[in-house]
C-alpha cells in the first residue's frame, strides 16, 4: 500500500473499488481535488499518486475477504464501487439472451459486477470500516433495470444479457442493502453513469470519462440518506428498478 496522507477533519475519506483506468481513473483525479481518494487496483500504478491518494491492491476474485482487515486504521466518508466487466464477448439478436452462456464466464463476471461488491461492503460494515453517515454508491446500469427492458427505443432482442443479468443482480444487492443498512444512517444508492467513452470498444458512447466524473462527483455530494435505496442517474433522476 501507497500511503501518502490517512485522512484528514477537512477532507472527506473515500474509498474508490477500481480506479486505475476509464471512468474509475476519471473519478480518482476529480474526487482526489477535494477528498483523501483510497483506490484500489490489481496491480500497482505505473503513474504518480498525487498528494492526496493512496493505492490499495485489491484482486477482486482472490482478495475480497482479506481486503478489509489490510486497511488499517483508515475509515470512510464514501464507498465508490466502480470496477465490473463491461465485455462479455459477442453476442447477437438472433440467439435468446444474445449468445450460449458458459458457466466459466457466467461466474468470472458475476464475481466481479455482484459479488465482490456487496462482499466487501459487508466486511466494511462487520469491521467498522465506515464511519456514522456513510455513503455507499455502487455504480451500475440502466441496462440492469428489469422495468425498462424492451421498453427502450434502441433496445433489440439478444444482446449482451449476460451484462444486464450481473448488473440487475447487483441492484437488488444494493435494494436489500439499503433496507439492512437503514438504521444505522448508512446510505446506500445505485447510480447510472450513463453511457461513457471508456475503452476503444464503446468510443461511439456519448459521453466522455471526464465529464461524467466531473457530474458524478456533484451527485456524490448531494445524495443524502432520504435517497437510500434509490437507482439515480448522474444528474439525480430516478430510474425504476
Amino acid at each position: 500500500m501507497f500511503t501518502k496522507n490517512l485522512g484528514s477533519p477537512e477532507l472527506k475519506n473515500i474509498l474508490l473499488i477500481g480506479g486505475s483506468r476509464g471512468l474509475g481513473a476519471a473519478l480518482r483525479s476529480e474526487l482526489s481535488t477535494n477528498a483523501i481518494v483510497n483506490w484500489t487496483s490489481r496491480k500497482p500504478p505505473e503513474n504518480c499518486i498525487n498528494l492526496n491518494e493512496n493505492f490499495l491492491n485489491l484482486h477482486q476474485t482472490k482478495s475480497v475477504e482479506t481486503f478489509a482487515t489490510r486497511l488499517e486504521n483508515l475509515v470512510f466518508d464514501q464507498v465508490i464501487f466502480c470496477a465490473a466487466i463491461t465485455d462479455v464477448g459477442e453476442s447477437t439478436t438472433e440467439k435468446p439472451l444474445g449468445a450460449d452462456f458458459h458457466l466459466d464466464m457466467f461466474e468470472t463476471i458475476m464475481q466481479i459486477n455482484c459479488y465482490a461488491p456487496l462482499r466487501i461492503s459487508q466486511l466494511l460494515v462487520a469491521q467498522g470500516k465506515l464511519r456514522p453517515g456513510a455513503k455507499l454508491i455502487f455504480l451500475s446500469s440502466k441496462a440492469g433495470s428489469i422495468e425498462l427492458r424492451g421498453k427502450m427505443q434502441h433496445h433489440l432482442p439478444g444482446g449482451p444479457s449476460l451484462y444486464r443479468i450481473s448488473k440487475a443482480a447487483l441492484n437488488c444487492g444494493v435494494k436489500n442493502l439499503a433496507f439492512d443498512l437503514k438504521k444505522a444512517g448508512i446510505t446506500v444508492v445505485a447510480v447510472h453513469p450513463g453511457w461513457v467513452r471508456t475503452n476503444q470498444l464503446n468510443q461511439s458512447a456519448d459521453t466522455s470519462a471526464l465529464f461524467a466524473a466531473k457530474e458524478l462527483s456533484l451527485l456524490f455530494d448531494k445524495i443524502s440518506k432520504n435517497d437510500t435505496g434509490r437507482f439515480l442517474d448522474r444528474k439525480g433522476g430516478e430510474i425504476a428498478w
